[in-house]
């Protein structure tokens, strides 16, 4: 499953709310995640994504350390994220795109039987 962090108003706001409560942006039906677990922001000036946690009981892993709750955590492409039992992976744009290209170019592979 491809999720995109987009705002739902104002691009201007940048924040989008992960958990699995119904007003979450995005909404995870897993009950080791948090009503509202953890919020995704865009910096207005730099254009990179943090992710802070929202005092979830289970706690927010990046690459397998915990995060501090209400502490922005950079995210850098590829990062691993863990939301309770949710594990994720946070790709910018371009990286998400290249891979899309390299799936689509790879060579199906065939099974042959050896006699």
């Amino acid at each position: 499953m491809v999720l995109e962090l987009r705002p739902r108003l104002r691009p201007a706001d940048a924040e989008v709310t992960v958990g699995s409560g119904a007003e979450c942006d995005i909404v995870l039906a897993e009950s080791t995640v948090s009503r509202l677990h953890a919020r995704f922001r865009r910096e207005p000036h730099t254009g990179l994504w943090s992710v802070t946690d929202l005092e979830s009981e289970r706690g927010t892993y990046q690459d397998g350390v915990l995060i501090l709750p209400g502490r922005p955590a950079p995210l850098l492409c590829r990062s691993r994220l863990t939301l309770g039992n949710v594990a994720l992976v946070f790709l910018q744009k371009y990286a998400f795109e290249q891979a899309l290209s390299a799936s689509s170019r790879a060579s199906p592979v065939s099974l042959t039987r050896r006699r």
